[in-house]
Order: C-alpha cells, then sequence, then structure tokens
C-alpha cells in the first residue's frame, strides 16, 4: 500500500497518504480531491480499500497518515508491528523521494 499511495502521487499530481489506524488495526489510502486542495477522500481500487490486520498483529505509528506528494517526497514516519511472538518490524518512511525502509527491531 505504501508503493501504491507513492506511485499514484506521482502519477496523479496530487497528494495521496496511508491512513493508519493503530486502534483497529486497519490502514487505507486516500488521495487528495484536487492539488493543493487538503481535501482527502478514500480511493476505491482495490489496491487502496480499507485493509485490517489480523487481532495476533499491533501497529504503533507516530502518526495518524504518511503522505505522499507529487514530487515524490513522503512524510517521515515510523511504523512499529508487533506479531504474536513479540518481534517488532519498523518501517520507516525518509522524506527525501519517499524512502522506505523495513527493518526487523533489535530485542
Amino acid at each position: 500500500m505504501l508503493r501504491y499511495a507513492s506511485e499514484r502521487a506521482r502519477t496523479e499530481g496530487v497528494r495521496c497518504r496511508l491512513r493508519l489506524d493503530g486502534e483497529r488495526r486497519c490502514l487505507w489510502v486516500e488521495r487528495e480531491t484536487a492539488p493543493r486542495s487538503g481535501e482527502f477522500m478514500p480511493v476505491e481500487e482495490r489496491l487502496g480499500r480499507r485493509r485490517c490486520l489480523s487481532g495476533r498483529v499491533s501497529v504503533t505509528p507516530d502518526r495518524d497518515a504518511i503522505t505522499f506528494h507529487a514530487d515524490g517526497r513522503g512524510s517521515p514516519v515510523e511504523v512499529r508491528l508487533r506479531d504474536a511472538s513479540g518481534t517488532v518490524y519498523v518501517i520507516a518512511v525518509k522524506e527525501t523521494l519517499g524512502y522506505v525502509e523495513v527493518r526487523k527491531e533489535a530485542q
């Protein structure tokens, strides 16, 4: 979904964001209704539809959305995913060109 939101922002020339609901463990993609309007609406395409993770996975985002801009930049953010065994994976988005890094957190 991260790649989908990033590529869609560049292709359509509007901001797109991946929304993160840590409490419900759901995520979905929204797109800006017009360039720089600040108004967003959920996308209806299959790749961006609302998805909820298994109850065995917890999500801890440091913000409620990751925004991707038409020029390829992404809002800097870190999201932690913890599985049932307690293993933590960190998804980090770097602002420059929306670079995404996934790493296993040391225990």
